[in-house]
């Protein structure tokens, strides 16, 4: 029987329950793999192998295998191999730990629906998988009310998964009772260590009171009153204490009738206290809620009773996937109250896409859209007021995550570029080799390099400046000295297939947020040269360069804003929380967790030496894995990640490496970090939302431990890291062990004057009885300091960037103006006018310029075809207006502003007391001197353009 054949048999348990005969033996698939296509073995040998280990481990029978076969045929030609492993490891641990016919549902029933992608399936795997860590005396009950309901939709499978999940949940782990949540919002821990305001919580916990009594009068009415209720609030526009209290009950059982989710009382605690801020003072509030606690529910009653009160909601989410996600899932929900949503998370949305009530986004698909808006006039972010289009207002906004985006991510601007020919390849070249070979060690090597042009060529006049010529030597320095691969950045190698199938690779540099995230920002570039110069380091062709045309930072956007909430994990240091509030005009305050925290943090480890430290991390790896418990090794870099696996193998340590440049898929990856004993080690890229969901033994065990292998940079990357452990109220423990080669290390350099922190510095600490608590006490006071420091320079940041918008947005205020005098209308009415006119032959002025050419030869043809048709003439009039934008008002804009950096460089000269004011000096003179160049198309911009038309195509306007 041939492979196919196998695959064809209904009844596969049946085929293979005897193992002899002409049934299917391991010999035939492997004479069937030998005949493949060469291209295809690799998918099926690497499952072959892995299904024979779990088979020899007596986890899956031959049908099982069978099956997995059939999953590697279905999905092999469209996915990667190393991601259908993550499948595998599902499967088997769905098989283990679950009813066999679970698992035949799934592999079997769900998989072969026609529409059924292998996201979905992996996702439906991870979901089952979550359910029987979580809830294991009630999983199979659980899966199989929703396996009776013969649901054929795979997303619909999912949430109603979910639901029962939220359901087993809410039995198994009971609301606590109002008297110790109130307890507990009240009393500082190390959970909450910024309460509410006494007054506002006693303001909260009446209002709570009220949604109790209310809830219970409702939970016996059908919706459509439930609905009626809350459509009447809304329809009366007058919002008292009251009315709020009505609307949240509201929504509370109605949440509950579609999700079967009954939001906790600490939930609703967070969305009053939110609420509560003192708009005469704040534009907003913002709420630490803890990983697992249901953000997303809170969001989702936040943004509803915002909306019903007729404000503009966007909801900002940390990736596309999540916004999308949460958009789907709440659409029903906001239908309920008469409310529509949407989400922008594409790359060019229009105003159909910003048409709901609630808009989901990431902050840069909303920023970018706003640029887009004021800097091409795109329209997205309109709405229809009768039968005008307004820009749709800056009402409310909510915030997921949103210390990522306030802290980790605060310097990443957004930036619209515009082309431009870049002139200074040629010169970093040059200075690249200049700085290389060590020519520019001397006393004045601009002095120097301007000798080595004037060299090259005696008679031309260099275009560059002292400042330019000199901050290009430092960025090239560093990049040959400081910026290390494998910290920074890394070198990325994309295969690239031509359309003869031919293969080519082609190199990039990569950006590292190594220090918080530990995730590669792909697209962006470092400024001043420094990306071309790693790029001429490693021989990479050097990238296209544009300038930016408008740049919008996270304290700008979110300025818009009338309100502003938001909810994170991880809030930070009472110096961070200082920085949000003094930048977004907003408080904070903590939420205690709905389910108790087990996790155990164990105290630090200090050892003096690399040896020494390898050794403890290893012994402590050995210790878990005799317990069966897995291990989440988080380390700085991805150099320190490939230094300790090499460490690893040498000692035959079977682990996995996620560290953004693994080989390995993350899902396959992060699918196995949760099974008994297995040992992952990780960068900061596995800190932040990576949800390890544990195997049922791994839980039995004790749960994940977590080794920080250095000493985080901030409260909130430690956070972040140890929170992988004890998710969702299980067991867990986390430790930090750092060693006296640690960068950390070198931030007590504050300290160096004592005995014991100098011998450390200088490698002498194993001659010293040096205890751990002396270690982490220096460490934590130099963590704050540091913490100080950053936070004082991203502020400064916040300021500079407010300078900079405040020019942009005169210069915004002058290009709508253009705009909206060279509308459609206007050039409707001027393309019938020259369809009018008996024109001659357009004989252009004489130019180089190969738009202006293909302008005026489009223009001669139509008048030698005699071609009247008003459309065709607007064509070359709209080519005419693009011109305009392009070479006479976006390019000599983004030429100043795309140099704003190198004006603040030289301001920073005079010092940091004096350089705001030397800066706001200096830009606003520049800033003149180009309005006034631009004063003769924004002051007359139906002269203007007619000029332009008739100097470049002399054609006179009746």
């Amino acid at each position: 029987m041939t492979f196919f054949k196998i695959l064809a048999v209904p009844n596969k348990s049946a085929l293979f329950g005897k193992r002899t005969g002409s049934m299917w033996e391991r010999s035939q698939v492997k004479k069937f793999f030998m005949s493949m296509n060469e291209k295809a073995k690799p998918v099926y040998f690497t499952f072959y192998g892995l299904l024979k280990e779990a088979n020899r481990k007596e986890i899956l029978s031959q049908s099982d295998e069978c099956i997995f076969l059939e999953l590697a045929h279905m999905y092999g030609s469209t996915i990667p191999g190393k991601k259908l492993f993550a499948l595998i490891n599902w499967g088997v641990r769905i098989k283990k730990e679950l009813d066999s016919d679970i698992f035949q549902w799934v592999f079997i029933d769900v998989a072969r629906q026609k529409r059924t992608s292998f996201e979905n399936l992996l996702l439906l795997c991870q979901t089952i998988s979550d359910i029987s860590s979580l809830v294991p005396e009630k999983a199979e009950e659980c899966i199989e009310r929703v396996m009776d309901k013969g649901i054929q939709d795979i997303n619909t499978i999912i949430s109603e998964l979910k639901k029962e999940k939220s359901v087993i949940m809410a039995e198994l782990f009971p609301e606590k009772p109002i008297g110790e949540v109130n307890h507990e919002f009240s009393t500082l821990n190390r959970d909450v260590e910024h309460l509410l305001d006494t007054s506002e919580l006693g303001e909260v916990i009446a209002d709570y009171l009220d949604i109790q009594r209310l809830g219970k009068e409702m939970v016996a009415l059908p919706v459509s009153d439930l609905q009626s209720q809350a459509k009447e609030i809304i329809r009366a526009g007058h919002w008292s204490p009251g009315d709020t209290t009505r609307f949240l009950a509201i929504a509370r059982e109605l949440i509950r009738r579609t999700y079967q989710i009954f939001p906790y009382n600490t939930q609703m605690y967070t969305v009053l206290g939110l609420l509560r801020y003192k708009p005469e003072s704040l534009s907003g509030r913002l709420a630490q809620v803890r990983t697992g606690e249901g953000k997303s529910t809170i969001i989702a009653l936040l943004s509803v009773l915002l909306a019903a009160k007729g404000l503009s909601v966007d909801i900002v989410t940390s990736s596309r996937y999540l916004a999308k996600r949460d958009e789907k899932k709440y659409r029903p929900f906001f239908e309920l109250f008469g409310l529509s949503s949407s989400h922008i998370c594409m790359e060019r949305p229009t105003s159909k896409n910003f048409s709901g009530d609630i808009v989901f986004g990431t902050n840069t698909d909303f920023e970018f859209a706003i640029m887009r808006d004021q800097l091409f006039n795109a329209q997205s972010r309109v709405k229809n007021v009768g039968d005008r289009v307004v820009p749709k207002p800056f009402h409310a906004v909510i915030v997921d995550e949103v210390d990522n985006m306030f802290i980790d991510k605060s310097r990443n601007s957004a930036r619209m570029g515009v082309s431009a020919t870049s002139k200074d390849q040629w010169i970093f070249r040059l200075i690249f080799s200049f700085v290389s070979f060590g020519r520019a060690s001397g006393f004045d090597p601009v002095s120097d390099f301007k000798a080595r042009l004037k060299h090259i060529d005696p008679d031309r006049q260099w275009e560059f400046s002292d400042f330019d010529i000199r901050k290009w030597i430092v960025s090239a320095q560093g990049a040959l000295t400081e910026y290390v691969e494998g910290r920074d950045y890394v070198v990325k190698i994309e295969e690239n297939i031509g359309d003869d199938g031919s293969k080519s690779h082609q190199k990039s540099i990569v950006i590292m947020d190594y220090q918080h995230t530990g995730q590669l920002s792909t697209g962006s570039r470092w400024q001043n040269g420094i990306h071309e110069f790693l790029e001429l380091k490693h021989g990479i062709k050097m990238g296209q360069k544009s300038k930016t045309g408008a740049a919008m930072g996270h304290p700008v956007y979110f300025g818009e804003y009338d309100q502003l909430f938001g909810l994170s994990g991880t809030m930070g240091s009472r110096v961070e929380r200082e920085e949000i509030q003094n930048v977004y005009d907003v408080d904070t305050f903590d939420v205690p967790s709905h389910l108790t925290n087990r996790r155990v943090n164990l105290q630090p480890v200090y050892q003096h030496t690399k040896e020494e430290y390898y050794t403890y991390i290893f012994s402590e790896i050995d210790k878990m894995k005799a317990l069966g418990r897995p291990v989440l090794i988080l380390v700085r870099t991805t150099n320190d990640s490939l230094e300790i696996s090499a460490k690893m193998k040498e000692k035959h340590m079977t682990h996995h490496v996620l560290n953004a440049i693994q080989e390995e898929d993350e899902d396959y990856i992060i699918s196995r970090a949760g099974n008994a004993g297995m040992v992952t080690v990780a960068t900061n890229t596995a800190g932040r939302g990576t949800d390890i969901i544990l195997s049922r033994d791994a839980l039995e065990a004790g749960g994940l431990h977590v080794i920080f292998g250095f000493y985080p940079i901030n409260d909130r990357v430690e956070a972040q890291g140890i929170g992988r452990a004890g998710r969702q109220g299980q067991p867990g423990s986390s430790q930090i062990v750092v060693h006296s080669q640690d960068e950390a290390m070198a931030q007590i350099q504050l300290f160096e004057r004592e005995e014991l922190f100098r011998a450390l510095l200088l490698g002498d600490a194993s001659k010293l009885e040096i205890k751990s608590e002396q270690v982490f006490e220096k460490l934590k006071a130099a963590r704050v300091q540091n913490t100080h420091m950053e936070s004082i320079s991203r502020q400064h940041h916040a300021k500079i960037e407010q300078i900079n918008h405040e020019m942009l947005t005169q210069f915004y205020d002058k290009l709508r103006v253009w705009y909206q005098a060279i509308d459609d209308l206007y050039l409707e009415a001027l393309s019938a006018k020259l369809a009018k006119q008996q024109l001659t032959k357009v004989v252009p002025e004489k130019t180089e310029d190969g738009y202006i050419l293909s302008l005026g030869r489009m223009l001669d043809k139509l008048i030698l075809e005699k071609n009247l048709k008003e459309s065709r003439y607007r064509t070359v009039l709209e080519g005419v207006k693009r011109y305009i934008e392009t070479k006479c008002i976006l390019k000599p804009w983004a030429d100043f502003y795309s140099q704003l950096g190198d004006v603040y460089q030289q301001c920073s000269l005079n010092g940091p007391q004096l350089v705001e004011e030397a800066y706001v000096e200096e830009t606003e003179r520049q800033f003149r001197e180009l309005f006034d160049k631009f004063e003769p198309i924004f002051q007359n911009s139906d002269t203007s353009f007619r000029g332009y038309f008739r100097q470049w195509l002399g054609i006179e306007f009746l």
